[in-house]
């Protein structure tokens, strides 16, 4: 039998909604973080859609989003965009039907329960497979920040208490580099702030890491924090546009929130931007992977406007590229936990 956890309805009433719910009002309103501190991560990304009667009448994830013609479609209603064939078990010999929809359905991590009346009463997580956990107590935090006073902050020190692991995109990250590479795989984090994912990684038992950002303070903490824990992770400051390292040495590339940004402020064309990156200062490998995100256009409707100066841009629009460069898609991830965007595993062929 899987390790199964079953989340009564009580402790999972932040990923219920009601199916007349606008989708403007819901879409970033998807559960992040919630569920994991009762244990249960397979919850994030994930609503269920009742009617009336509170009846289940459909599931909603990050993908359904993706899926609009247009920014327009956020006005409709959640069951006009809602899963309506979705997977669901009966209170009777719930858990074992539960196991054969996950050894059926690799991608679905989640089942609800329902009654006789189809009305939701738990919800039965599959076990993630992976458990990411940075061992620095809040004591270790603490002493590391108090020296620089632009990283007292929250937002940093949130991310080095666990949860960061828990977003979407750093876990699809994560969980990809640990069933795709060896432990010995030589990996860089571009941007990499105070180095969140590579203490990840080096808990999981990798070994060769790297990483490097323009903030100085940020790398300090980092190099701090890594010897508090006797990590060998070398970080090193350095521009993401025009690094220094020899990038084709890598096996794995990881470019999140910044590659796509234009931070350049010429308005250069994004297709631009990403032809002269590979074109020069990242020369990958062949076997290498490159983890990437975009903001497409639903990114207009981020409440918090973090993201405004973002290009809002699809895969698509640079797919032509991508295949220029040798890339090939291997998997992505929706991540509507912050603001909207899609994370890209590439491979270079």
């Amino acid at each position: 039998m899987r390790n199964l956890s079953v989340v009564p309805i009580s402790n999972a009433m932040d990923s219920v909604i009601d199916g007349n719910s606008s989708i403007a009002d819901r879409i970033f309103h998807l559960p992040c973080g919630g569920i994991e501190q009762k244990g249960v991560d397979s919850l994030d990304g994930l609503l269920f859609v009742v009617n009336e009667t509170s009846q289940l009448i459909g599931t909603l994830t990050a993908s359904d989003f993706h899926q609009l013609d247009n920014v327009l479609s956020v006005n409709m209603k959640v069951k006009n965009i809602m899963n309506k064939n979705f997977k669901f078990v009966t209170s009777e010999n719930s858990e074992s039907q539960a196991v054969s929809i996950f050894d059926a359905h690799s991608g679905i991590h989640a089942v609800p329960v329902v009654d006789e009346e189809g009305r939701m009463v738990s919800v039965i997580c599959k076990a993630s497979d992976y458990k990411f956990t940075v061992p620095f107590s809040n004591a270790d935090i603490e002493s590391v920040f108090a020296g620089y006073k632009l990283l007292n902050t929250w937002h940093h020190r949130g991310y080095l208490r666990n949860w960061g692991a828990t977003l979407p995109a750093r876990r699809f990250v994560l969980e990809s580099i640990i069933n795709k590479c060896d432990v010995n795989s030589k990996i860089l984090d571009v941007a990499c702030g105070t180095g969140l994912m590579s203490f990840y990684l080096a808990a999981a038992g990798f070994t060769n890491l790297y990483g490097f950002d323009i903030d100085e303070n940020l790398i300090n903490a980092g190099k701090n924090l890594s010897d508090i824990k006797g990590y060998n992770v070398d970080f090193q400051i350095d521009d993401a546009f025009l690094p220094s390292c020899d990038i084709s040495s890598f096996d794995v590339v990881i470019m999140l929130g910044w590659v796509f940004a234009n931070f350049d402020g010429k308005n250069t064309p994004i297709d631009e931007v990403a032809n002269s990156l590979f074109s020069t200062s990242y020369k990958i490998k062949t076997g290498a992977y490159v983890f990437l995100d975009l903001y497409d256009d639903l990114s207009n409707f981020n409440v918090y406007k973090e993201a405004a100066h973002f290009p809002t841009v699809k895969y698509e629009d640079l797919k032509p590229v991508f295949e220029k460069h040798g890339f090939k898609l291997v998997d992505k991830c929706y991540d509507c936990s912050t603001d909207v965007k899609v994370i890209y595993l590439l491979k270079k062929t």
